[in-house]
């Protein structure tokens, strides 16, 4: 299959332009003079899909890639678990055999993703959700510390974070749709060491006797391995989240003119009877209006089990 590949980094905004009008088959001259004459306060995809007269439903979104970029830290040595593996999900790389598991590992601590419990030198400890008792501040069904869906410890709160990315959002691979260098690298802690670490720390140094201090596996993470690097690979649109909206009922009203257009009504909506498909092209649509008037920031992931095939990444280490 030969497919449309959006590229916000290294393309330019003619060859963007050029993919739009191939993917949605419209007309590029016509496509360009009204971008060029496009009001700056009608920038949303709800104009672009009524006056351009898109179709969501035909194009196909498993026949569209998009280029992202994902930031990490590691040594010459553990790059070779990306030529092994590929890319892969934050459930992969906490339960298989790779460099995180290794490090983890050798502070006494395996996170069980399947059965949602994180061991701590031979203990193990539940990784819960908000509605679930605190282990340490529960017993015998007493609340023996303040600690409750208001004011929790700081060892709930850390499992509810971990609980959250594993669950909630999938584990899933997260990555930079559009955005440059200096962005990417003040994002959180990814430019010194993996996010996910700070909330394991977070959680074994309120456990029993472990002495951790805060931050101390990213510290020590990022003296160990401290060469940044960036991997670009292309992502099959279909495979990526695209419309997650927080509330989904409110967010129909959003999007009600670009449904309307293309034949669904609220009803639809809400018996969530309109197609993957369309939906992709919506949130397609709104990135591409982004990156075309000067967007330089917007994140993505992939749905949950989806990763990339070590065969279709590219890594390039960067100066810190």
């Amino acid at each position: 299959m030969e497919y449309i590949t959006f590229d916000f980094y290294n393309d330019t905004k003619e060859k963007w332009l050029e993919c739009f009008c191939e993917y949605f088959n419209l007309n590029l001259d016509k496509v360009n003079q009204y971008f060029n004459n496009f009001n700056e306060d009608e920038k949303n995809e709800n104009n672009v899909i009524q006056d351009l007269n898109i179709n969501l439903k035909k194009a196909k979104s498993s026949n569209v890639k998009i280029i992202g970029r994902h930031m990490t830290t590691s040594t010459s040595e553990d790059l070779k678990s990306f030529e092994k593996y590929g890319l892969m999900d934050l459930k992969f790389m906490l339960e298989c055999d790779t460099p995180l598991s290794e490090f983890l590992a050798r502070y006494e601590i395996k996170v069980d993703v399947n059965n949602k419990k994180i061991i701590f030198r031979g203990e193990e400890y539940p990784i819960l959700d908000y509605i679930e008792s605190c282990p340490r501040c529960f017993k015998d069904n007493k609340n023996i510390k303040i600690c409750n869906k208001y004011s929790r410890c700081e060892l709930k709160k850390n499992l509810e974070l971990l609980a959250s990315k594993l669950y909630n959002y999938g584990a899933t691979l997260e990555f930079f749709i559009m955005s440059n260098l200096s962005v990417m690298q003040k994002y959180s802690t990814i430019c010194r060491y993996p996010e996910i670490l700070e909330t394991i720390n977070g959680i074994c140094r309120h456990l029993p006797n472990s002495k951790f201090s805060p931050s101390m596996l990213g510290i020590e993470w990022a003296n160990e391995k401290n060469k940044c690097y960036v991997i670009e690979f292309p992502a099959i649109l279909s495979n990526m989240e695209t419309y997650a909206p927080m509330d989904y009922e409110s967010t129909y009203y959003k999007y009600s003119e670009s449904f309307d257009i293309n034949g669904y009504t609220y009803i639809d909506y809400m018996e969530k009877n309109i197609p993957q498909n369309v939906l992709d092209n919506i949130i397609l649509i709104q990135w591409f209006i982004q990156a075309y008037f000067g967007c330089n920031e917007k994140y993505g992931s992939l749905l949950p089990n989806k990763y990339i095939k070590s065969d279709d990444i590219i890594i390039k280490e960067i100066n810190k």
